[in-house]
């Protein structure tokens, strides 16, 4: 089913080149987190870089000099937020960014899925490198697009002085490598280690298997070894081939998100104060049975789609400590909150501490009764929506098109219903999706859904 978009950023380089020369500031987990944004952020411009040289290239990977001061720089940037992981080198100053001459103000680059959604922290890969002790020889490929910032954490773990980005291309479940400089590379040189680095695996794992397949057939005495964001394997979709490769090839996880539950009581203490009991995960629907006397009565959930959050307790009270996005979407997302909290009509939220919005917990907080509440709810909603309607207008930056709506609903009707029951509901929706184009957009939170 399509549940998530594809969404774009378009990153403003001059910001970018200020914001890369600017003292970091506050306390330890700020100036962490900090780094760490601005290593998401000179990933996606890379990413963008290179997608653009490679479909000029006509869907190829070629090897391209000029971008080398861009990946130096977030080797340098990768190298800072590994020292600084737990305060133990926290620094305060960043060189500026170094960045070829001929680029355009802005550039369009993907926001990655894994620092959206998915609790993904460029540290894992970092801890889960490190296990691999020092080899300053091996071939370091990230997948793009979150290869782009996750694979100079790998190669500053194993002290590495180069990295290399790969698109894979072709159907979602076969895809294939076309990088004819890199084959020469590793064709004539010795035999080197060779680390493919991205999130998933996915349904068929065919993006890892693609890299293997590709160092294989170049460099058969190469050693290859994957570092992905989880040890399940790949799912459902995957060959025969693909299984095989996982289950013979190391595959190299830090599940940093075990960690989380010790790290994070630290990182929001300024904001909370200190914790006087351990967290409570609430991920998964278990946030139910703090609201529900019953499990009877629990609503539906889909665990697979919630975000991690945590329940904190101190003696300033109770707090949600929820996953929101890395980088520039959790800063965004924390700055819709702050405001809906203000206005009253969200928990208030005191703030945003490397990935994790941080606001107050209503222990009296309690299900809503459609039929009892129903006149308090439609006034509370008919609020929510004219503040959000004046306060956040969007310009269709965000957000799905009218035609890409079309398309969900074709999709997930059919799959679920069938293809008369997806058409029966395309010309339901019809007139209501042909008139977005004259009704009004505003930036979403998902609350509403």
């Amino acid at each position: 089913m399509q549940v998530y978009g594809d969404p774009w950023r378009t990153i403003d380089l001059t910001r970018w080149r200020d914001r890369a020369a600017a003292p970091l500031q506050g306390r330890w987990i700020e100036r962490h987190a900090e780094i760490a944004d601005r290593l998401i952020e000179t990933g996606q411009i890379l990413q963008a870089l290179e997608d653009e040289a490679f479909h000029r290239n006509g869907d190829q990977d070629r090897e391209a000099a000029r971008l080398d001061p861009l990946k130096a720089h977030l080797l340098y940037l990768a190298r800072a937020l590994i020292g600084s992981l737990d305060g133990r080198h926290a620094t305060s100053e960043l060189r500026p960014s170094l960045l070829p001459d001929d680029l355009p103000d802005t550039l369009v680059a993907r926001e990655p899925e894994g620092y959206a959604f998915y609790a993904l922290y460029p540290e894992a890969y970092a801890l889960a490198a490190a296990r691999l002790a020092a080899r300053p020889d091996a071939l370091v490929i990230g997948l793009r697009s979150i290869g782009a910032s996750l694979a100079p954490m790998v190669a500053a773990a194993i002290g590495a002085s180069h990295f290399t980005t790969l698109r894979p291309k072709g159907p979602p479940f076969a895809r294939e490598i076309d990088a004819p400089d890199l084959a020469r590379r590793l064709a004539c040189g010795p035999a080197r280690d060779v680390l493919i680095v991205d999130e998933g695996p996915g349904l068929s794992g065919s993006s890892f298997a693609s890299v293997a397949t590709f160092a294989r057939k170049v460099a058969p005495d190469s050693k290859i070894a994957f570092l992905p964001s989880h040890a399940g394997g790949p799912g459902a979709q995957a060959s025969d081939d693909t299984r095989a490769l996982f289950a013979t090839l190391p595959n190299c996880v830090t599940p940093f998100a075990e960690s989380l539950p010790e790290r994070l009581p630290g990182w929001v203490a300024d904001l909370t104060g200190p914790a006087i009991e351990p967290l409570q995960d609430l991920s998964g629907g278990d946030w139910r049975r703090l609201n529900y006397a019953s499990e009877a009565h629990w609503p539906a959930v889909d665990p697979m789609q919630e975000r991690l959050k945590y329940l904190l307790r101190t003696e300033r009270g109770a707090f949600l400590l929820k996953f929101t996005g890395l980088g520039d979407i959790g800063q965004r997302k924390a700055r819709l909150a702050q405001a809906l909290g203000d206005a009253g009509l969200a928990p208030e939220t005191l703030g945003l501490r490397h990935g994790f919005l941080v606001t107050r917990w209503l222990d009296d907080a309690r299900p809503v009764d459609i039929h009892r509440d129903r006149p308090r709810l439609l006034v509370a909603l008919a609020r929510y929506l004219a503040f959000r309607q004046q306060r956040f207008a969007s310009s269709g930056a965000f957000g799905a098109s009218t035609g890409e709506l079309r398309a969900m609903v074709l999709r997930n009707v059919s799959l679920s219903l069938g293809d008369a029951a997806a058409q029966d509901a395309v010309a339901r929706l019809g007139p209501m999706i042909d008139r977005g184009s004259r009704l009004q957009r505003m930036a979403t939170d998902n609350r509403m859904q």
